[in-house]
């Protein structure tokens, strides 16, 4: 196993056969579970390239599955400081903020 950082984030590697397989690290799950659900909120109306988690432009937008894979996630994953900086950063340049960092216990309503 390795551990590697690429577009900035942290990944751990296993080769696999002939496969190397790469995953984030089970301590930054929550804050991708974060980001998935900001960007379904707000860009819903979307229509997206890889479609396997979401429905097009249908409510809700997350599948049944990727909802409850998420929201293991964002539970087992608490806000860190880190990303309640990024978020603050996020919104000194484009006054917008992730709402499910801010207050996370939204994920926790039917919403999605």
């Amino acid at each position: 196993m390795t551990m590697t950082r690429r577009n900035a984030l942290p990944l751990r590697c296993r080769k696999w056969a002939s496969f190397t397989v790469c995953s984030l690290i089970y301590s930054k799950f929550g804050d991708f579970a974060r980001t998935y659900f900001y960007m379904v909120t707000c860009y819903q109306n979307l229509t997206w390239k890889w479609t396997y988690m979401v429905n097009q432009n249908v409510y809700p937008t997350l599948n049944n599955w990727s909802v409850q894979l998420l929201m293991k996630w964002h539970r087992d994953d608490p806000v860190s400081q880190k990303e309640i900086d990024r978020n603050d950063a996020v919104y000194s340049f484009q006054d917008n903020r992730n709402p499910f960092i801010d207050h996370p216990e939204l994920a926790e309503y039917d919403i999605f």
